[in-house]
């Protein structure tokens, strides 16, 4: 019998269990639960939330048939579904569509093949969502349901496979376009991936009965005694009760919690997730620690698997540089509960604000004791089971402490997507072991760090040594830096201490110094080192010019309000409207001057544009990978966006210098008018009001418009400018129609004193736009909530200030430091 036949065979056998199972198999749908308030339907939005236009982006389905694919749609049309929480304890549910329910899309594998990933031998693509039948009992078979592949769990605002809790339910490469399927892949936590559940019937109830919110300190301690956590030891002490396994509560920090020093730390057990509702510009829950006693004190421990704690302010008892403080630290994970190196798996740390602590941020601490180099892996495929992404760790201050994320005693910790400014050291080895180390991938690290005895900076990343003062011996396992930013220049960007087991990895960063001044070896003043440091090439990651100083800006998270976006040249990130921190969006090395910006799926997010050879791609949010729009030989400075036919989709303007053409809505070029003018003599805004992007430039001694570049030149006014190189347009005075704008430069002794001046509609002779300033200029756009008017964003070099049409006065407009 061939190995081919046999395989048959056993699948024919399976088929006939599996139909026996769906004879005798319980109604799944019969098994909900009947104690939590009766059905209620849910629209799912995506994106977290956020997207305002047409009331954001919900999952959908249509039509309610067998194997219809679950899709994107407006969520004025989209239709609700009703979750079913499942009596268990980790409160699994299903997701009722109608009669169906939603499950994921199964196929036979390639003869051969026993991997039923949908696809053929080798090619791994994510499965499709889609409306299914009550599933039957699990079997081996692959062309039917099966509960486990309608079974979710939600975690406060991702819909997990209860199978593959690594697995969550996201929009296909996040693209926000009405009609893009749902999928299940591979976790990475970026916004295609959340979701916000909210009841028709306009009760704000959650999901599930494993949501609960808590608003005061009982009320926290209340939830969180079952798992562990109570008040401190009487006499004789009492233990804290034991912890369960896999619970799946979600427990929502509402306002602001005071945590003394009273308090033990706040044990979270398996499965359970701590949450705020920090997004966009809102700051969210805080938990806050107000005093810490003598030795360390944690304010939240980690204390079994797939522990989530997210979109939380944790602030500490104080931001001093002073080395007098209690240690004190937020977050503290111990990865084993022997010599075992990395036991508890699967716990995320993610968008969280982390500020005020003494000792860390975030600590993840191994119990290994030995410093000899025994394994012979590959320390590249090594697990990292602590996962921090995404955070903004800052203030962590003290002398001798203030680390935001500490690798400690076996430690290592995957550190991705996060902004540090204001640390100590920003990440940190210590106690390093055989294993101790860490990868930091896409950290942006800014320039501001604390002053140490009033004298010197110490370095942003570091690997403690093991011998006496840190310095000399044993130094960890194995680090990774890649694609992080480090825009300071006043210490050194990573120092090691010793010699690692493995080696150094230095990749794709960008620093703004130096290899002599970003890298440094310190093994103390009587010992030398080679340590192996792996920097490939090119070496133009070193002595990078500062991105900072130039701004792209676009609606990236799709609130209505526009954001600023900063590409540094290994990852790209973006702050909400212009007012919180840099935020990871992703690891995308192209720099801005390659980039054009406009919403091309009509979702209200900005997509960013680039260019591969012919091809025109978009990342759609600025946060997927790229996507083919359309195709063109012209180079990227011979084009511009707008929305010319008032499509509420992005079209792509092109002029070569002798015919203007247009490609509308993602199609392909198309001729429309005549004109020798190029993009860099034309400037681009709705002069009429119509909803449609016009082409303004200086033509025949005059300021003339291209109505929706089809029209004929038309007079507005005659030039106050012979040429459009010192002009902005955009609608400073928020009546619907673009003004003109210039910028003068004056020289004022040894400063520079910054000058606007407004036409009004294009019309108008010059007027004041704004007050004098000695700020530079940053970017411009609608920066503020239910404010048409475009503001001037202006730069101290470190935060963002705010000139609006009629306002006295520019106001403060970042509320933390920016480079």
């Amino acid at each position: 019998m061939t190995d081919r036949t046999s395989v048959l065979i056993r699948r024919l056998l399976l088929v006939v269990i599996a139909a026996l199972g769906a004879i005798t198999a319980p109604d799944v749908l019969a098994q909900i639960c009947v104690n939590c308030g009766g059905p209620v339907g849910f629209r799912v939005h995506a994106f977290d939330g956020l997207i305002a236009r047409n009331g954001g982006q919900c999952l959908d389905y249509q039509p309610e048939v067998v194997g219809s694919p679950v899709v994107l749609s407006d969520c004025t049309v989209a239709h609700a579904v009703v979750v079913h929480e499942i009596p268990n304890q980790r409160h699994e549910v299903y997701l009722r569509a109608g009669t169906k329910v939603i499950g994921v899309r199964r196929s036979l594998p390639v003869p051969g093949d026993d991997i039923d990933d949908g696809s053929p031998a080798g090619v791994a693509v994510d499965p499709l969502l889609e409306l299914q039948d009550p599933g039957v009992l699990c079997t081996s078979v692959l062309d039917r349901p099966c509960v486990a592949d309608q079974t979710f769990a939600l975690d406060g605002d991702s819909i997990r496979l209860a199978a593959n809790r690594q697995r969550v339910v996201k929009v296909l490469n996040g693209r926000g376009a009405a009609g893009t399927p749902i999928v299940v892949g591979a976790r990475s936590l970026d916004s295609a991936e959340f979701w916000e559940f909210r009841a028709v019937d306009g009760s704000q109830r959650a999901p599930t009965s494993a949501f609960v919110t808590v608003s005061t300190l009982a009320d926290l301690l209340a939830r969180l005694a079952p798992y562990g956590s109570c008040l401190p030891d009487e006499e004789p002490p009492t233990p804290c009760p034991a912890l369960p396994a896999d619970d799946g509560t979600v427990i929502t920090i509402d306002g602001t919690i005071e945590v003394d020093e009273s308090i033990r730390p706040l044990q979270i057990p398996e499965g359970v997730t701590i949450r705020g509702d920090r997004r966009g510009v809102t700051l969210g829950g805080e938990l806050r620690k107000t005093g810490a006693p003598e030795g360390a004190e944690t304010l939240l421990e980690i204390a079994g698997h797939n522990v989530r704690i997210t979109n939380l302010r944790l602030r500490g008892p104080s931001r001093s540089n002073g080395g007098d403080q209690a240690q004190s630290n937020a977050i503290s994970v111990v990865e084993g509960d022997s010599e075992a190196w990395n036991d508890f798996r699967g716990s995320i740390i993610d968008r969280n604000d982390i500020s005020d602590w003494a000792w860390r941020g975030v600590y993840v601490k191994g119990l290994e004791t030995t410093s000899a180099c025994t394994d012979p892996t590959d320390p590249r495929g090594w697990p990292a089971f602590t996962w921090v992404a995404r955070n903004f760790i800052h203030h962590n201050r003290a002398y001798e402490k203030g680390y935001g994320v500490n690798a400690n005693s076996g430690g290592f910790p995957l550190i991705d997507g996060n902004v540090f400014t204001e640390n100590r050291h920003a990440i940190a080895a210590t106690e390093a072991s055989a294993h101790t180390g860490y990868r930091a991938w896409h950290n942006l690290v800014l320039s501001e760090a604390p002053w140490q005895r009033s004298t010197f900076h110490t370095h942003d990343f570091d690997v403690h040594g093991r011998a006496s003062g840190g310095k000399g011996g044993r130094a960890g396992g194995y680090v990774d830096l890649y694609r992080n930013t480090f825009l300071g220049t006043n210490r050194h960007n990573f120092e090691i201490r010793g010699m690692p087991c493995k080696f150094v990895d230095v990749r794709n960063n960008v620093f703004v110094q130096e290899r002599q001044d970003a890298l440094s070896v310190d093994v103390g003043v009587f010992s030398s080192i080679d340590v192996p440091f792996v920097v490939p090439q090119p070496r133009a990651q070193f002595d990078q010019p500062n991105p900072t100083r130039g701004l792209g800006v676009g609606d990236f998270d799709g609130d209505g309000v526009q954001d600023l976006f900063l590409a540094t040249g290994s990852a790209w990130y973006y702050s909400p409207q212009g007012v919180a921190e840099w935020r990871f969006l992703n690891d995308n090395p192209d720099r801005l001057d390659t980039l054009l910006f406009g919403d091309f799926d009509g979702d209200g997010r900005t997509d960013v544009l680039g260019k591969n050879g012919r091809r025109l791609v978009a990342s759609w949010g600025g946060a997927s990978d790229w996507d083919t729009v359309t195709e063109t030989a012209a180079p990227m400075r011979d084009l511009a966006i707008g929305d010319f036919d008032a499509s509420g989709l992005a079209d792509i303007f092109y002029a070569d210098g002798a015919t203007w053409f247009v490609a509308y809505d993602n199609r392909p070029f198309v001729e429309v008018n005549t004109s020798s003018y190029r993009v860099r003599q034309l400037r681009f805004g709705d002069f009429d009001g119509s909803g449609t992007t016009d082409v303004f430039g200086v033509v025949s001694g005059a300021w003339r418009v291209s109505y929706s570049a089809v029209s004929a030149w038309t007079f507005l006014r005659s030039r106050l400018s012979d040429t459009v190189n010192s002009l902005h347009v955009a609608d400073f005075d928020g009546n619907g129609t673009a003004d003109v704008a210039t910028l003068d430069i004056l020289p004022v002794f040894n400063l520079l004193r910054y000058r606007w001046r407004v036409s009004r509609d294009g019309i108008g002779g010059w007027g004041a736009l704004t007050p004098p300033t000695f700020l530079p200029p940053a970017a411009i756009g609608a920066f503020v909530a239910d404010d048409p008017r475009a503001g001037l964003l202006q730069w101290n070099d470190n935060a963002f200030w705010r000139a609006l049409y009629g306002a006295p006065t520019t106001t403060r407009h970042s509320r933390q430091n920016m480079r």
